[in-house]
Protein backbone atom coordinates (compact mmCIF):
# COMPACT_ATOMS: atom_id res chain seq x y z
CA UNK A 1 0.00 0.00 0.00
CA UNK A 2 1.04 3.58 -0.61
CA UNK A 3 1.63 5.55 2.60
CA UNK A 4 0.73 9.23 2.73
CA UNK A 5 3.50 11.31 4.25
CA UNK A 6 1.47 14.19 5.66
CA UNK A 7 0.75 14.97 9.27
CA UNK A 8 -3.03 14.49 9.01
CA UNK A 9 -2.64 10.98 7.60
CA UNK A 10 -0.07 10.01 10.22
CA UNK A 11 -2.08 11.39 13.14
CA UNK A 12 -5.18 9.53 11.91
CA UNK A 13 -3.09 6.35 11.78
CA UNK A 14 -1.82 6.99 15.31
CA UNK A 15 -5.35 7.48 16.66
CA UNK A 16 -6.27 4.08 15.20
CA UNK A 17 -3.15 2.49 16.67
CA UNK A 18 -3.79 3.93 20.13
CA UNK A 19 -7.31 2.51 20.33
CA UNK A 20 -6.67 -0.86 18.69
CA UNK A 21 -7.29 -3.71 21.12
CA UNK A 22 -4.71 -6.49 21.26
CA UNK A 23 -5.80 -9.43 19.15
CA UNK A 24 -8.33 -7.46 17.12
CA UNK A 25 -5.90 -7.57 14.18
CA UNK A 26 -6.30 -3.82 13.56
CA UNK A 27 -6.58 -2.12 10.21
CA UNK A 28 -3.43 -3.77 8.90
CA UNK A 29 -4.67 -7.24 9.84
CA UNK A 30 -1.76 -8.24 12.03
CA UNK A 31 -2.50 -9.89 15.35
CA UNK A 32 0.28 -8.03 17.17
CA UNK A 33 -0.82 -4.59 15.89
CA UNK A 34 -1.77 -2.69 19.04
CA UNK A 35 -0.32 -0.13 21.41
CA UNK A 36 -1.56 -1.28 24.82
CA UNK A 37 -3.26 2.09 25.34
CA UNK A 38 -6.79 0.68 25.39
CA UNK A 39 -5.86 -1.80 28.11
CA UNK A 40 -4.12 0.89 30.18
CA UNK A 41 -7.28 3.00 30.14
CA UNK A 42 -8.75 0.32 32.45
CA UNK A 43 -6.17 1.27 35.13
CA UNK A 44 -6.52 4.00 37.79
CA UNK A 45 -6.44 7.60 36.56
CA UNK A 46 -3.09 8.71 37.97
CA UNK A 47 0.52 9.66 37.17
CA UNK A 48 1.69 6.03 37.26
CA UNK A 49 -0.75 5.06 34.53
CA UNK A 50 0.12 8.26 32.61
CA UNK A 51 3.77 7.20 32.62
CA UNK A 52 2.84 3.69 31.45
CA UNK A 53 0.74 5.23 28.65
CA UNK A 54 3.66 7.39 27.57
CA UNK A 55 5.94 4.36 27.33
CA UNK A 56 3.32 2.28 25.49
CA UNK A 57 2.65 5.06 22.99
CA UNK A 58 6.36 5.61 22.33
CA UNK A 59 7.03 1.93 21.78
CA UNK A 60 4.01 1.49 19.50
CA UNK A 61 4.87 4.52 17.36
CA UNK A 62 8.47 3.34 17.00
CA UNK A 63 7.30 -0.13 16.01
CA UNK A 64 4.33 0.60 13.76
CA UNK A 65 4.78 4.05 12.25
CA UNK A 66 7.78 4.08 9.87
CA UNK A 67 6.91 7.52 8.50
CA UNK A 68 7.90 9.40 11.64
CA UNK A 69 10.85 10.16 13.85
CA UNK A 70 9.97 10.36 17.52
CA UNK A 71 11.76 10.55 20.88
CA UNK A 72 10.31 9.56 24.24
CA UNK A 73 10.31 13.25 25.24
CA UNK A 74 7.96 13.95 22.29
CA UNK A 75 5.08 12.32 24.18
CA UNK A 76 3.42 14.11 27.07
CA UNK A 77 0.60 12.36 28.95
CA UNK A 78 -1.31 14.26 31.63
CA UNK A 79 -4.17 12.87 33.73
CA UNK A 80 -7.32 14.98 33.35
CA UNK A 81 -10.10 14.25 35.84
CA UNK A 82 -12.43 16.48 33.83
CA UNK A 83 -12.55 14.00 30.94
CA UNK A 84 -12.02 11.64 32.90
CA UNK A 85 -8.95 10.36 31.16
CA UNK A 86 -5.68 11.63 29.75
CA UNK A 87 -4.59 14.46 27.53
CA UNK A 88 -1.86 13.14 25.25
CA UNK A 89 0.33 15.45 23.18
CA UNK A 90 2.44 13.77 20.52
CA UNK A 91 5.12 15.61 18.54
CA UNK A 92 6.39 13.86 15.43
CA UNK A 93 8.86 14.65 12.68
CA UNK A 94 8.01 13.66 9.10
CA UNK A 95 10.68 14.35 6.50
CA UNK A 96 12.17 17.07 8.70
CA UNK A 97 8.83 18.79 9.42
CA UNK A 98 7.71 18.87 13.06
CA UNK A 99 3.98 18.48 13.81
CA UNK A 100 2.06 18.23 17.06
CA UNK A 101 -1.34 16.73 17.86
CA UNK A 102 -3.30 16.40 21.11
CA UNK A 103 -5.57 13.45 21.81
CA UNK A 104 -8.09 12.99 24.62
CA UNK A 105 -8.08 9.39 25.82
CA UNK A 106 -11.13 8.64 27.92
CA UNK A 107 -10.61 6.32 30.87
CA UNK A 108 -12.69 3.17 31.14
CA UNK A 109 -11.86 2.56 34.80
Amino acid sequence: PVLLYNAAAVFASLRNLFMCVQGSRGRIFQEDYFSGVYELLQEPLDDVTANSLSIAIFQAVRKWEPRVTIRSSDIVVVPNNGLPGYEVTVTITINGVVSKETYDLISNA
